[in-house]
């Protein structure tokens, strides 16, 4: 087979669920391409959408969340007719040209803005091609009906009905097959340089380091022991690693790193992991049977996130740096409580690659 993976340069989630299903479909023998769908449109509009993302994501998470709450109640401004669907119609064109040229046997899209031009495409140019969504994240999706897709991948059971009379196909979210593997976590805290005997805090707040980190960060470490170490990725963000590298420089129970490749190794070493409710980042956890204490700072499809994992048993959640570092140093005295948690992950979780594979393989055979 040869697929079309149609992501977006919205942060890094996107892309890593591409990636995630690229793999495993290549190690069948399949060929695959990664395209940025607001390419299509222009390089500068696929920049400022990127851009616009993460700057109103990082600094303005309340509008980002009002924007989420408008569309979720007039789902139109996404549809058929709406200046939305205009703007990502106009990549219909190259897009068809591309997909002309090479042939593809299928379409995958990780991003509403990819299914929008996609249908659109189809529609102008009375194209057919398999098409299929793969969502994101645990939440609503009302803009589905305005897609046309031959099925869409939804994480769970509970989101199916936002699909309206379209196919759904219960997956999971894609997570690289790295989380699966099983690390001994001797070997893993080994790895890292961290005594066996000493508990270990993972915190992450995404690709871009968002969210309050710099206060989580000071109140846990002020309740912590000598047994414990804390972990913190800061990934793209440059600013957050220098002031938090400089503050804790002299603590050698405080490791701060920058954007990472080992993610999994490191959650391997962990007991707690301290995160935002990404769809994501929380998916790879629970590929680790890790459990979290999730961070509340950003609403809209982060608010469906936090809950369901707060309802399968695998999370708590605050939106408070006070509360978030009290739950983290109670969590990290509860072995029973945090094998629970594990628990109750790892009977959630699938391997949603592994899914959409073979369901692709079925269906386009």
């Amino acid at each position: 087979m040869k697929i079309l993976l149609l992501s977006c340069n919205t942060g890094q989630g996107h892309n890593s669920v591409a990636n995630a299903v690229v793999e495993t479909l290549e190690n069948r023998g399949n060929t695959c391409e990664i395209v940025d769908a607001l390419g299509f449109i222009s390089e500068r509009t696929s920049k400022f959408v990127s851009w616009g993302h993460s700057f109103i994501y990082c600094h303005c998470p309340s509008v980002f969340s009002v924007g989420y709450g408008v569309t979720e109640k007039h789902p139109k401004m996404l549809g058929e007719g709406s200046m939305a669907y205009w703007l990502f119609g106009r990549g219909s064109e190259d897009l068809y040209n591309y997909c002309q040229e090479h042939c593809f046997d299928a379409v995958i899209c990780t991003h509403v803005f990819a299914a929008l031009m996609l249908t659109d495409m189809q529609r102008a140019y009375n194209y057919s091609i398999k098409s299929y969504f793969v969502a994101t994240d645990y939440s609503t999706y009302p803009w589905a009906p305005a897609c046309t897709m031959d099925a869409f991948f939804i994480p769970a059971e509970s989101v199916a009905e936002s699909f309206g009379d379209g196919v759904t196909v219960t997956t999971g979210i894609p997570v690289y097959q790295r989380f699966f593997q099983e690390l001994d976590k001797t070997e893993a805290k080994k790895a890292l340089n961290i005594a066996e005997y000493k508990k270990h805090i993972l915190v992450m707040c995404g690709s871009m380091g968002c969210g309050p980190i710099e206060e989580i960060t000071k109140r846990i470490v002020s309740g912590m022991t000598d047994s414990c170490v804390l972990s913190i990725i800061c990934g793209t963000n440059e600013r957050l690693y220098n002031r938090l590298s400089t503050a804790y420089q002299s603590n050698p129970n405080v490791i701060i790193h920058g954007f990472v490749r080992n993610v999994h190794e490191m959650m391997s070493a962990a007991d707690i992991y301290v995160t935002k409710p990404g769809g994501i980042s929380t998916t790879e956890a629970m590929a680790k049977g890790l459990p979290m204490v999730l961070v509340d700072a950003v609403a809209g499809c982060e608010d469906y996130n936090m809950h369901h994992f707060q309802e399968i048993g695998g999370a708590v959640a605050s939106k408070e740096p006070k509360e978030i570092a009290e739950l983290c140093l109670e969590l990290l005295e509860n072995d029973a409580q945090r094998e629970q948690m594990r628990q109750n992950l790892l009977r959630n979780r699938k391997n949603s690659a592994v899914i959409i594979c073979d369901y692709l393989q079925e269906h386009l055979s």
